[in-house]
C-alpha cells in the first residue's frame, strides 16, 4: 500500500477512503508530489509509488493541457475553493497521454506552504455510453465529498493546532455540518459543565433561529437524544421525531421550525468520559445520507481533542497564577534555579532580604544575586563552594546552613538557607534547584513579637497557665500581708467534647471564645481570669471574703455559664463544673491552690455536673492513683512490660511500604494499657525521657534487623520525641549514641515533633533543628494543623515531612472545611518542597483524595493497624511480591 511521504491525509477513515476509490488521488505541497494512491499509479503506467512521487506539478500534465498549467501559475484560490475541469491530459510515464476529467483543489497552509489535491478518473471513448457516464459522474462527485470533507476537516484541525479560541472551533464543527448535508440542518454542542450537566455552547444558526421563534430554551429530560448520548456514552439516532411517544415536548418544538430527525453524537475523551454532545437535526425524517453518518463522525474525535486542549491551558494557566501569587505572598525568600545555574524566579521576599531592585530579573547566573558569601565563623567562601554550585555539583536533594552574604549594596546580612533540586518529570538534565532562605535578623524580631505573645492564650486572648500561676503567686505575695483570703475556682465545662465532636472543632473553638468573653464582662475588676489549657479555665477570687459570699459567687457563675450561647447560627447549652480551693492549711502556694481546685472540680464531675465542691483532703485520692501510675512505669521499665507496635505507612505512587511508626504499649499482669492512659503522667513525672530514649533504641534495633535480616533497606523508621526530651540539653548526642550502638542509620531515621515544641523557645529550638537535621536524620512535625503556629513560622526550621492530622482525615468527603484544609497543607507544603503524609486514613474515598490532592504517603487502618515486628516484615513482603496499591 503506498505510504505519506510528508503528509498525513487526515485520519485514518480518509486514508482507507482514498486507498479504496477508483479514481487516481494526487496530493502536492508546493510542487512536490506527497502522495499518489494504488490508482495513480496504475494511471500513470508506473511500476511502483517512488517512480510517481518523484514527478513534479508540472511533469504531472501534458504539455497540451495548458488551462490547467495556468491555474497553477495563478494567485492563489480561495481557501475552500475547487475547479472541475473536463477533458484534461496526464502524461504516463510512458510517453504516451491519458485524457482524464479532473477535480482539483488548492489552498495555502501557513508555513507549511501550498496544498494542492486532485482526484482524476480516466475517460475510456471506445466503451463511454450514457450509463457508465452517469455512474463515473457520480463516482467523481462522491470523490469530490470526499475531498470536500477532507479539507473542512483539515481546517479544523489548524485552528486547534493555531490555538483559535474553543468558541470558534466549535462554531466551525456545526457550520462543517449544517452544508454537509442538501436537507435543512442544525447542529448544537452542548458542553459538560463541573457539575456533570449538559450546557448549550455553541450553534450560531440555531440562535439565530431561536431569536426569531423566541425559543430561549430546549426542553430537558433524559429522553431526550443529547441527554442520552451523554448517559450512554454512544451515538443516538431518532429517524423521526414526530412518530416518538416519549418526545413530545421536542415534538412540539422541533415541529414549530420543521426538523423531523435528529442525531447526537457524544465527544469522549480518551478516558471515554463526555466531554461534549453534538446534537444535529434534519429537516426530513430519515434524510439521504442519514443512514450512513460517517460523514459526521470524526468531528467529535477532532472536537475531543479542542476540548482537553482547552482544558489543559486552562488548568495551566491556573497553576501559573497559583504559583506566582505563592511566590508574591510567601514571607519567606525563595530562589528557583535552573540546572545551568540561571535565575528563574525569585520571590518579593527575597528581593527584600537580598536587597534587591527591581532591576534583577530571570536569567541571570544565580551567584549574581550576592558578591560575597561566609561561613558561621565569618571566614570567606570560595565562589566555587557557595551552595549554589554545590548543589549543581553534587545534585544532593538536601542542604542545610547558616551563612553569611554581602548584598549587592554592600550591606552584610545572616541567613538560614535550605536548599534542593527539584526534577521535572519526563525531562532529563531540567530538573530547578530551589533555595528557601530567611534573614535571621527577622528571625529574631519574630522571636520578640512572640516572647510578648507567650503570655496570652492564642485562642482567648487570656492569661495561658504560665502566666495565670505567676499572677496567682504575685496576688498572694500581696493579700497574704492584708489577711485577705484568696480562693481559687477551676471551671470545667461540661459536655464540651461533644460539642466538638457534633458541630466540629472550629464551633468549638468560637465557642470558648464567646465563654471566655462572657467571663471576662462578669468577673468582678479585682478577680484574675486565665486558661488552663483546653476547656479548663482558671479564676483567682479577690471579691468574696467569706465562704457564704463564695457559694454565692460559685452559684451565680454556673448560671452564667448556663445561659444559650448563640454561635454560628446554632444555639447552644453548656454546663460546668467548679472545683474551689482557699489559700490555707491544705492549700499554702499557686501550685497547691491549683492541684487542690483541680481535685474538687473532678470530684464535682463525679458528683452529677453542674455544681461546684469544696475542696476537702479525701479529693487527692485521684492524685494517689496517679501516683500509683507514676511508680509503676519505673517499675515496668524495670520489669521489661513495654513493647512496640509498629504503624505502617505507604507511598501513594505505588502502594509499597515506606516508613513505620513506633508505638508504645504498657503490659501490665492483667491488661494493655494504651498510651494515653500514662504517657501524660510520664510526661508529668519526667519518666517521659528515660521511656522515650527506650523507644528510640529499641526500634532502631528492630529495623536494623529488618534491614539486615530481611532485605527491606528501604523502610524508614518514625519515632515521636516528647516535649520533655525536646528540652533535654543532651538530646543530640543521645540520639548519635543510639546510633552508634545500634547500627542503624541516621538517613532512614525520622523524628516527629509537635508544632508547639517548635513555639517553645525559638532561641533554643532551630539550632537544635540545625544540629539534629546535619546529622542526616529527617525531621517531621505530627498531627500538623491542629496548633495555633502558621506556616511562615515553619519556614524558618529544616522540617523535611509534615503530617495531616487525622481529625481532618476524618471529615472527608463530607466536610468542606476538611477538604480545604487538607488541601492546603499539602498544595503549600510541596510548595516548600515537603513530604506530605495523610494520617487517619481508614477509607478508599480518602485514599482517592489524598491521590489527587498531591499527597506523597498515607498511614491510616485502610492500610494497617499497628503491627508487631514480625507482621510488619509480612506486610513489607506480601506487597512487594503482589505488587499491591
Amino acid at each position: 500500500m503506498p505510504k505519506l511521504k510528508t503528509y498525513n491525509p487526515g485520519t485514518g477513515f480518509y486514508r482507507s477512503l482514498f486507498e479504496r476509490l477508483p479514481q487516481a488521488v494526487y496530493l502536492f505541497r508546493d510542487q512536490e508530489m506527497v502522495y499518489v494512491n494504488d490508482a495513480g499509479i496504475h494511471l500513470l503506467s508506473a511500476r511502483n509509488e517512488q517512480a510517481v512521487l518523484s514527478l513534479s506539478l508540472p511533469q504531472l500534465f501534458h504539455p497540451d493541457s495548458t488551462e490547467i498549467l495556468d491555474l497553477f501559475e495563478a494567485a492563489p484560490c480561495p481557501e475552500a475553493g475547487s475547479v472541475y475541469l473536463e477533458h484534461q491530459k496526464l502524461m504516463r510515464l510512458s510517453g504516451y497521454p491519458v485524457e482524464v476529467d479532473l477535480a482539483c483543489h488548492r489552498q495555502h497552509e501557513g508555513h507549511n506552504g501550498r496544498l494542492t489535491i486532485l482526484i482524476a478518473e480516466e475517460l475510456n471513448h471506445e466503451h463511454a455510453i450514457n450509463e457508465s457516464d452517469d455512474l463515473s459522474a457520480i463516482e467523481l462527485k462522491e470523490s469530490q465529498d470526499v475531498l470536500m470533507q477532507f479539507i473542512q476537516e483539515n481546517r479544523l484541525l489548524r485552528m486547534i493546532a493555531e490555538g483559535h479560541p474553543l468558541q470558534d472551533i466549535l462554531e466551525q464543527a456545526c457550520s462543517i455540518v449544517e452544508e454537509r448535508f442538501s436537507v435543512e440542518t442544525y447542529a448544537l454542542i452542548f458542553e459538560v459543565n463541573a457539575k456533570q450537566k449538559l450546557k448549550f455552547q455553541a450553534g450560531l444558526k440555531w440562535i439565530q433561529l431561536s431569536k426569531r421563534f423566541l425559543l430561549h430554551a430546549l426542553p430537558f429530560s433524559k429522553q431526550i437524544p443529547w441527554v442520552k448520548a451523554f448517559d450512554l456514552k454512544k451515538s443516538v439516532l431518532i429517524p423521526d421525531i414526530l412518530e416518538e411517544k416519549n418526545q413530545t415536548r421536542l415534538a412540539a418544538m422541533m415541529g414549530r421550525i420543521g426538523m423531523r430527525s435528529c442525531y447526537a453524537i457524544p465527544v469522549l475523551d480518551n478516558a471515554s468520559k463526555v466531554e461534549a454532545v453534538m446534537a444535529v437535526f434534519f429537516s426530513h425524517p430519515n434524510p439521504p445520507g442519514l443512514i450512513d453518518l460517517e460523514t459526521i463522525s470524526n468531528l467529535p474525535q477532532l472536537l475531543s481533542v479542542a476540548v482537553q486542549k482547552e482544558k489543559l491551558i486552562s488548568e495551566k494557566k491556573q497553576q501559573k497564577q497559583v504559583f506566582k501569587r505563592v511566590m508574591a505572598e510567601t514571607r519567606t525568600g525563595v530562589a528557583i534555579m535552573s540546572w545551568s545555574g540561571l535565575l528563574l524566579d525569585l520571590s518579593g521576599m527575597g528581593r527584600e532580604i537580598l536587597h534587591l531592585d527591581r532591576n534583577v530579573r530571570p536569567g541571570i547566573p544565580i551567584t549574581d544575586l550576592v558578591q560575597k558569601m561566609y561561613t558561621q565563623n565569618g571566614e570567606e567562601i570560595p565562589q566555587e563552594k557557595w551552595p549554589f554550585n554545590e548543589l549543581l555539583k553534587t545534585r544532593k536533594t538536601e542542604r542545610n546552613g547558616v551563612y553569611g552574604c554581602l548584598c549587592q549594596d554592600d550591606a552584610l546580612i545572616w541567613i538560614s538557607l535550605r536548599s534542593f533540586f527539584f526534577p521535572i518529570p519526563g525531562k532529563e538534565f531540567q530538573e530547578q534547584g530551589v533555595f528557601q532562605f530567611n534573614d535571621l535578623s527577622m528571625v529574631d524580631m519574630e522571636r520578640s513579637r512572640l516572647g510578648a505573645l507567650r503570655s496570652n492564650d492564642v485562642l482567648t486572648q487570656l492569661p495561658n497557665r504560665a502566666d495565670f500561676i505567676k499572677q496567682v503567686k504575685q496576688a498572694i505575695r500581696m493579700d497574704r500581708n492584708r489577711n485577705r483570703m484568696l480562693s481559687l475556682l477551676v471551671l470545667d465545662l461540661d459536655q464540651f467534647k461533644l460539642v466538638n465532636e457534633i458541630f466540629g472543632h472550629d464551633l468549638g473553638d468560637l465557642l470558648l471564645k464567646e465563654i471566655a468573653s462572657r467571663l471576662k464582662a462578669w468577673l468582678p475588676f479585682r478577680d484574675i481570669l486565665g486558661r488552663l489549657g483546653g476547656d479548663e479555665f482558671g479564676i483567682l477570687v479577690r471579691s468574696a471574703q467569706s465562704r457564704p459570699e463564695l457559694i454565692q459567687y460559685a452559684e451565680n457563675l454556673i448560671k452564667a455559664i448556663s445561659r444559650p450561647w448563640q454561635v454560628a447560627a446554632h444555639e447552644l447549652e453548656i454546663g460546668c463544673s467548679l472545683g474551689i480551693s482557699i489559700l490555707g492549711v491544705e492549700s499554702t502556694n499557686a501550685q497547691s491552690l491549683l492541684r487542690n481546685a483541680d481535685a474538687a472540680m473532678y470530684s464535682a464531675k463525679a458528683k452529677g455536673r453542674m455544681g461546684y465542691q469544696f475542696y476537702v483532703p479525701d479529693m487527692r485520692t485521684h492524685v494517689k492513683n496517679r501516683y500509683r501510675i507514676a511508680m509503676g512505669l519505673r517499675n515496668a521499665m524495670e520489669q521489661n512490660e513495654f513493647f512496640l507496635l509498629y504503624q505502617p505507612r505507604a507511598r501513594i505512587q505505588d502502594g509499597q511500604i515506606s516508613a513505620v511508626e513506633a508505638l508504645v504499649r504498657w503490659k501490665k499482669p492483667n491488661q494493655i494499657c494504651m498510651p494515653n492512659n500514662f504517657i501524660p503522667i510520664a510526661e508529668e513525672t519526667g519518666f517521659i525521657i528515660p521511656l522515650g530514649y527506650w523507644v528510640l533504641e529499641e526500634a532502631c534495633r528492630q529495623a536494623q534487623v529488618w534491614h539486615q535480616q530481611n532485605g527491606l533497606t528501604k523502610i524508614r523508621l518514625a519515632v515521636n520525641i516528647s516535649i520533655g526530651q525536646f528540652k533535654d540539653k543532651r538530646l543530640v548526642s543521645s540520639i548519635q549514641d543510639i546510633l552508634d550502638r545500634t547500627g542503624f542509620p541516621a538517613q532512614s531515621l525520622e523524628l516527629e515533633i509537635t508544632e508547639s515544641m517548635l513555639m517553645t523557645d525559638l532561641n533554643e529550638t532551630l539550632p537544635l533543628l540545625i544540629e539534629m537535621s546535619n546529622l542526616g536524620i529527617l525531621l517531621s512535625i505530627d498531627d500538623f494543623g491542629t496548633g495555633y503556629s502558621s506556616l511562615s513560622y515553619l519556614q524558618h526550621f529544616p522540617i523535611d515531612i509534615l503530617k495531616v492530622d487525622r481529625m481532618f482525615t476524618a471529615g472527608i468527603p463530607a466536610s468542606s472545611d476538611s477538604i480545604a484544609i487538607t488541601q492546603a497543607i499539602i498544595g503549600l507544603g510541596r510548595t516548600l518542597g515537603m513530604q506530605l503524609v495523610v494520617e487517619g486514613v481508614e477509607t478508599h474515598t480518602q485514599l482517592e483524595f489524598v491521590r489527587k490532592a498531591g499527597g506523597h504517603e498515607y498511614q491510616g487502618y485502610l492500610l494497617a493497624k499497628p503491627l508487631s515486628g514480625s507482621e510488619v516484615v509480612e506486610l513489607c513482603l506480601s506487597r512487594v511480591v503482589a505488587g499491591l496499591p
